[in-house]
């Protein structure tokens, strides 16, 4: 979910010219078993980006 959210968040930057920072809201509690992560990283080419998640 996190790269579709990019995803959508880059188009959205891109058209309308005004920075955009994606957001996900849980309406659902999760299950006991659910690990809710705090950041998401990735690697390309020996290129790595890191992005912190936070929850109120």
């Amino acid at each position: 979910m996190s790269l579709r959210m990019h995803a959508y968040a880059a188009l959205a930057k891109e058209k309308y010219k005004k920075p955009v920072y994606p957001v996900l809201i849980n309406i659902l509690q999760p299950s006991k078993t659910t690990e809710i992560v705090n950041c998401y990283e990735s690697e390309f080419l020996n290129v790595r980006g890191s992005m912190g998640l936070w929850s109120y």
